[in-house]
């Protein structure tokens, strides 16, 4: 009998566990993108793909080129994240995005 009242939270806390990874998963997804997008940006002028080319993230806007070794340029990169069970609380719906920044200055 216990054990039948008990499972229910058992399995939701669980569950919750496994999308909170995923968030967390996507984070570092955003952020890592970020870093790399603007390394790219500051060594070669071109921040790599700007819009969802078949990758898990998208760069909303592209950042500026680097005019002077005083600019910094700022990337801001989001990933949308499902969840596994989208329905497990309704209040937070069934997705949700993550964003990540990162910026480095020019080299240039």
């Amino acid at each position: 009998m216990e054990f039948a009242l008990v499972l229910p939270v058992l399995v939701a806390f669980i569950v919750g566990i496994v999308d909170l990874g995923q968030l967390l998963n996507a984070q570092l997804v955003a952020t890592d993108a970020a870093r790399e997008s603007a390394r790219s940006m500051v060594l070669t002028g071109d921040p790599g793909p700007t819009g969802n080319a078949g990758l898990p993230y998208t760069i909303p806007t592209a950042p500026a080129p680097c005019s002077d070794t005083n600019q910094t340029v700022v990337v801001q990169v989001q990933v949308q994240v499902d969840y596994w069970i989208p329905s497990y609380l309704p209040v937070f719906g069934s997705s949700a995005t993550v964003t990540g920044e990162a910026s480095m200055p020019c080299l240039q």
